[in-house]
């Protein structure tokens, strides 16, 4: 019994210098993208933690367009309505301002003269994600059935009770910039629903800075 248990050990050990010799081969041979496909995704990652936490705590989630992009002002609901469905599926936050309140309030004549902390405050928010759209645009290519689209912007966390930026740490804000190719057809409400594909998109990404997540 004894010796079949040692023989064993030996070929469980001889498997492991095996793989490790496979390993370093690949590693130092040139052979990376079949290092990528077979042996990476095999090899445990740790996940990577969130960059700033806001769990337990009420959010206010504020979209703003750059001033020269007027055209599309659902995208301000659609993409505060995809951030906050990210952030409450992964745990990430204690509670969101509901948008019909964000609603009223950008319509009160005071809106003018707020500061971002302002907003947060007056919604009873313990902190505002504050999301900045500069640029979306939605193209259609000539000859097919493809729409390029992309959005591009910045965002950054302040906190209500005194307006310090608490994230991201080491500068102003984080910029993002997403991209999509959307296959379309005879749709006539097709422009919402590649705005809604996109933000959806940008929603997924920006969530992930606020909680952990696999590599």
């Amino acid at each position: 019994m004894n010796k079949m248990v040692t023989t064993l050990y030996s070929k469980y050990f001889l498997v492991l210098h095996c793989l490790l010799a496979i390993i370093l081969i690949i590693t130092f041979s040139g052979c990376g993208p079949l290092y990528q496909n077979l042996i990476d995704p095999i090899i445990p990652k740790k996940p990577v933690p969130a960059e700033y936490d806001l769990t337990g705590k009420t959010v206010l989630v504020w979209v703003d367009l750059n001033s020269t992009n007027t055209s599309h002002g659902q995208i301000r609901r659609i993409l505060t309505d995809s951030l906050i469905r990210e952030l409450m599926a992964n745990h990430a936050i204690g509670s969101a301002i509901p948008y019909r309140q964000i609603t009223q309030l950008r319509l009160s004549p005071e809106l003018v003269d707020m500061n971002i902390d302002d907003l947060g405050r007056q919604l009873k928010a313990n902190e505002v994600l504050y999301v900045l759209i500069n640029e979306f645009s939605l193209h259609p290519e000539s000859t097919t059935d493809i729409f390029d689209s992309s959005l591009n912007g910045y965002c950054k966390v302040i906190r209500s009770e005194d307006g310090e930026r608490v994230w991201p740490g080491e500068s102003l804000y984080r910029t993002f910039k997403i991209k999509g190719r959307f296959t379309t057809e005879n749709n006539p409400d097709l422009e919402n629903q590649l705005t809604q594909e996109l933000c959806d998109k940008t929603a997924s990404q920006l969530a992930m800075y606020f909680y952990e997540h696999k590599p």
